[in-house]
């Protein structure tokens, strides 16, 4: 497309596509339908594809601050379509655009607009695994003309606000869908279904594959300042007045620089805030009407040049006058074993003066009031072990009543968080471990992995998957799932919580896994907060962990949380090595909950150890110094677990495997200094994240490059000599050239005794790879070539890089009963006499190939069989576009199928 770059204010947005600026962009069109594959996968063929017969025509035009679209659907029957009634935006008369500013085959936007305004805007991750319906700020009109309709859609680039800045990009990924209802309607024995036509501009066999979409260039890139990430709001009322519920409405902003804006909402009038670059929480006075759920729309208007900052969300109010924080007991409202409760105390928050009386507890009964900030410590001596004390908080008619334990051993395994560490039976423990090491991960490789030594958290492998989903089948599915509600727990759902704690009520486990991303499951925030409170009524033992893209969200609905930002690494020779999360941006994830200072919550990160290769060719693994350089981001700005995911990739390559070992044995060199230290920046540019540590006699720095290219770090407040972490000699000064995402670490005592030096890691790294890089199989690394049937309902997408990677025990698929599994090589035609299938229970294996139109089974004159492998040494060479392989086995684990 042209380079040209239109001004902001070239189009009247009324759908008429009539402006000059129009006819100076080309047009596209030739849509068709969308591919599918055919013939069972046997013949690999493909249909669909073909072109529809109302076309569609699109215009794309870039603006310095948004972009336009101009659709134009050429349609026979307008008088229909102009009565066709939409029940959502996806069974209407629609347009989809899907874009991707970062140039991303993983990250891409969603927007749907039904020619009678039903609206909806996806932000797909994974390449569409994961997705989150958000509400951007854009605009659009749809005009009707005799035999055809059109529209223009107007995207402000701040629409686009989970893309960084720093991951923005001059080429986008852009395509159009089309989805047009016909007259006319089909019964499938139940009932009438409207029959429509799905057209598509890119000829793609699926709407989220980025890789197959229209490739523009010259698009402008988004100015830094317009980086503002709109992460979330609340309503926090705690007052009942003639005006209606009144309190604060609190918005999450991350913003790249500074400035000054006008705030203002649906229930606040506008205030003047100043936004610093980082993590912002704004808060503004405000009112609602009744306690319901609502569609809020937020505005922020930049002072100096007026540029609108535009966020809509869904929210529901409700109302708590009485809030109190506790300091002592510092976690849940309970003292554990071996902490001091002779005190309580702790700050209410409400809008008047409140009376707090405690009892219970084997205590007289005290009654005290809050000073003016509403401070308030009562003093509990006599607090028996083994009880509980009550307290009750008094305004005007209001009452809330505290649980307050004084808990003793339970004869389990017990677990809290104290100073914002994960504490196990009284001890604090820098908690690591490796992602579902029992998910997928296969005979062979679990073998290796559970008979090594990784230096993992042996402890904190146990743990209990309550969520929801879990307990109740569906439960947070949208529209019916009842975790997608605002709502208290069904009954359902109690009973198989009570199931559930009876069923692990004599096991040895840390903490509850509660939830997985519930950005992408429309997860309830009302729903989420009465199964925590459910939960931590239930069992004061155990603390709950949710994973997820926003840890600042989420925080008050668990205990614990681990942000799960992928990098997303890709490389090409026209990309260069692109990051989808870029490694300087990975702190962004627990700043905003590190910087709240709550000595009750744990911040802990998951490292990316996968590529992620389904969802593009180009998608890469992250090497050596990009998987330590992600773990020590996190860890100098204050993550004290690490999770490595996951079990079922750590195999794919060895940098992730050893890398994983190494981070490990660091840390748990390193456990007391990063868990108890005072440390202090040193230096914290865009480029260094430097830090100093310092806990008694132990001082530690730690020095990270988070760029790709080599960096000059001089660390003012450091001198003398340093032991090298985990590598031969010495350093002094403090000034340090270092090499792109190089990681520096420098102890005043040794402390990396018996443990391999980078250098060495390095090395075995590099030779292990070198060996798998050496493998001759006619199929390696060919499997975008190669079409795959399987008999199980399992995504041939997800498995076929591995079984064509070179790595022998790596689970690539499981087949079930009728097991057998077929290649079509028609693009490769390989022509081969040894077969190598390496996986769990496939002796006996049957190999037929397509020769003249027929399967025939090839005859070996030799089978060598070993534990996770077979081998057929065939007499003839042997050329074929289809192979078939059975196996007798009832299950049978695949990794690696190799032609010679």
């Amino acid at each position: 497309m042209s380079n040209k770059i239109f001004r902001d204010d070239c189009i009247v947005l009324d759908g008429r596509l009539d402006e000059a600026v129009w006819n100076e962009v080309p047009e596209g069109t030739g849509f068709t339908t969308i591919k599918t594959a055919g013939g069972e996968g046997v013949e690999g063929q493909k249909t669909g594809g073909v072109l529809v017969d109302d076309q569609t025509f699109v215009k794309i035009l870039p603006c310095e601050n948004r972009v336009y679209f101009g659709i134009k659907c050429m349609e026979r029957n307008i008088p229909f379509a102009k009565t066709f009634a939409a029940k959502s935006v996806y069974t209407g008369n629609s347009v989809e655009i899907f874009l991707s500013p970062s140039n991303s085959t993983s990250e891409m936007y969603n927007f749907v607009l039904t020619v009678d305004g039903l609206t909806q805007a996806i932000y797909f991750v994974e390449g569409g695994n994961n997705r989150e319906v958000y509400k951007p700020n854009w605009n659009h009109a749809v005009y009707f003309g005799e035999d055809y309709w059109s529209v223009e859609i107007e995207i402000p680039y701040t629409a686009m606000y989970y893309t960084p800045n720093a991951t923005w990009s001059d080429k986008w990924h852009i395509n159009v869908v089309r989805n047009q209802p016909i007259d006319k309607k089909f019964n499938n024995g139940y009932a009438e279904k409207q029959i429509f036509v799905c057209s598509t501009w890119s000829e793609t066999d699926n709407f989220l594959k980025a890789e197959n979409f229209q490739h523009y260039s010259g698009m402008p890139i988004r100015p830094i300042k317009n980086d503002v990430k709109f992460n979330g709001v609340a309503l926090n009322l705690n007052e009942v007045t003639d005006h209606g519920y009144c309190g604060e409405i609190e918005v999450l902003l991350n913003c790249a620089t500074a400035g000054t804006y006008e705030f203002k909402s649906d229930f606040s009038e506008p205030v003047t805030v100043t936004l610093q670059p980082g993590a912002n929480v704004v808060t503004a006075p405000c009112c609602v009407q009744d306690l319901i759920r609502y569609n809020i729309t937020m505005e922020f208007t930049r002072v100096d040049d007026g540029e609108l900052f535009k966020y809509g969300s869904t929210i529901t109010a409700e109302c708590e006058p009485i809030r109190i924080a506790f300091t002592l007991p510092e976690y849940r409202t309970n003292f554990y074993p071996g902490q001091d409760s002779s005190k309580i105390v702790g700050k209410v928050y409400a809008a008047k003066p409140v009376t707090l009386t405690l009892e219970g507890g084997g205590m007289e009964t005290k009654t005290v009031t809050p000073d003016a900030e509403g401070n308030f410590t009562f003093e509990t001596p006599d607090f028996q072990k083994g009880t509980e004390a009550i307290l009750t908080a008094t305004i005007d008619g209001w009452q809330i009543k505290k649980t307050i334990r004084n808990i003793v051993p339970n004869g389990h395994t017990m677990a809290w968080i104290s100073d914002g560490k994960l504490v196990i039976d009284g001890k604090p423990i820098l908690r690591r471990n490796v992602f579902a090491p029992n998910f997928l991960i296969g005979e062979a490789f679990g073998r290796r992995y559970y008979n090594d030594n990784l230096y993992e958290t042996e402890i904190t492998k146990q743990y209990c998957f309550t969520q929801p989903r879990w307990l109740v089948r569906g439960a947070e599915t949208p529209p019916t799932g009842e975790a997608t509600k605002d709502q208290p727990l069904s009954e359902t759902m109690l009973q198989k919580l009570d199931e559930h704690f009876e069923e692990n009520k004599d096991k040895d486990y840390v903490f509850h896994y509660i939830y997985d991303e519930p950005e992408y499951k429309n997860d309830s925030l009302v729903y989420m907060r009465h199964f925590y409170e459910n939960l931590i009524e239930r069992d004061p033992y155990h603390p709950t962990l949710i994973a997820t893209h926003n840890p600042d969200r989420y925080l008050p609905y668990c205990d614990w949380v681990e942000p799960d930002p992928y990098l997303g690494i890709r490389v090409g020779p026209e990309i260069g090595r692109t990051y989808a999360q870029p490694l300087n941006t990975l702190h962004e994830f627990i700043d905003p909950v590190v910087q709240m200072g709550r000595p009750d919550k744990c911040m802990g990160f998951i490292l990316t150890a996968f590529a992620f290769k389904v969802a593009s060719a180009q998608a890469d693994y992250p090497t050596f110094d990009e998987f330590l350089c992600n773990n020590w981001v996190v860890v100098n700005h204050g993550a004290k677990t690490i999770w490595s995911y996951a079990g079922h990739d750590l195999n794919d390559r060895a940098q992730l495997y050893e890398g994983t070992r190494f981070i490990f044995s660091s840390l748990a060199a390193l456990e007391d200094v990063i868990l108890n230290a005072k440390f202090k920046p040193l230096l914290c540019t865009e480029d260094i994240d430097a830090y100093l540590y310092e806990y008694g006699e132990d001082t530690v720095f730690v020095a990270v490059n988070m760029s790709n290219k080599p960096q000059t770090a001089t660390l003012d407040g450091i001198d003398g000599t340093w032991y090298h972490f985990r590598h031969n000699d010495m350093l002094t000064g403090n000034t340090f050239e270092m090499k792109p995402f190089e990681v520096v670490i420098g102890t005043r005592k040794k402390k990396d005794d018996g443990l391999p030096t980078y250098e060495e890691t390095a090395a075995l790294i590099d030779g292990l790879e070198a060996q798998r890089a050496s493998n001759k199989s006619l199929l390696f690394e060919r499997e975008r070539d190669i079409v795959i049937t399987l008999t199980d309902k399992y995504d041939s997408n997800w498995v076929k890089y591995k079984l064509f990677d070179g790595v022998r025990d790596n689970f690539a698929c499981i087949l079930r009963g009728d097991t057998y599994l077929e290649l079509n090589v028609a693009k490769i035609m390989p022509t081969f006499n040894k077969v190598v299938i390496c996986g769990y229970c496939v002796e006996g294996a049957v190999v037929k190939a397509r020769i003249d139109g027929e399967l025939k089974e090839l005859k070996p004159r030799e089978v060598q069989n070993e534990e996770f492998s077979t081998t057929l040494l065939l007499d003839e060479p042997v050329c074929s576009d289809l192979l078939h392989f059975e196996f007798p086995a009832e299950r049978v684990e695949l990794y690696e199928i190799e032609l010679y």
